[in-house]
């Protein structure tokens, strides 16, 4: 009969609508959990935007602080050389110094090496030095005034004459001719330099 059709027909019906309703609440449960991702991946963007710029902020200080590494070991290669530099530079006058010190030891070894001479040179053995040096400078003089004149006491014309006479030749008289000497004997001189008397 027609009921007989119904029946199943609003069973059905009823099924639909039951599986209408409970697919509304699925698709409103999906529509709040597809809300709910979407806020958290809004939420994970912003933490990603913020780790990003943190990223980049730790970049940006490592940056720096590989350029103060940089900086500080060039000022460290520098005063390293400079401190080398410097032990170089103490090694030297140290070394200085003890040649130094190894020549006023040998100074004042010499020094008191002289001492007893010039204790001798002080007071009156410093005045018999002096009259010394000027007795000797006298000497010299006169040995070399003889060198070069050894008749001083003579004037010119006998010193002329002298050698003349030395030499062979006599002052002739008028009319008489020049006789060569076989022989001349030069006159004796005194050591003081004057000519002596002579004798045949």
């Amino acid at each position: 009969t027609l009921k007989q059709k119904i029946v199943p027909l609003l069973k059905a019906l009823k099924q639909y609508q039951q599986m209408g309703q409970q697919w509304k609440a699925e698709k409103a449960a999906l529509t709040q959990q597809l809300q709910s991702l979407e806020a958290k991946h809004e939420q994970l963007q912003e933490a990603l935007s913020v780790g990003a710029d943190r990223e980049q902020q730790l970049v940006d200080q490592l940056q720096a602080k590989t350029a103060e590494t940089l900086t500080l070991q060039a000022t460290l290669d520098a005063l390293q050389t400079a401190q080398s530099a410097l032990e170089q530079t103490a090694q030297a006058l140290s070394d200085e110094k003890q040649t130094l010190q190894t020549q006023l030891s040998t100074l004042e070894t010499q020094q008191a090496d002289l001492a007893p001479l010039t204790a001798l040179l002080e007071g009156d053995a410093a005045t018999a030095l002096s009259e010394a040096e000027v007795q000797m400078a006298l000497v010299e003089e006169t040995l070399a005034e003889m060198a070069t004149n050894p008749t001083p006491d003579l004037s010119p014309a006998e010193q002329d004459l002298l050698r003349d006479f030395e030499a062979g030749r006599l002052p002739l008289a008028e009319g008489e001719d020049p006789q060569p000497m076989a022989s001349v004997t030069p006159l004796p001189v005194s050591n003081n330099g004057s000519a002596l008397p002579y004798s045949a």
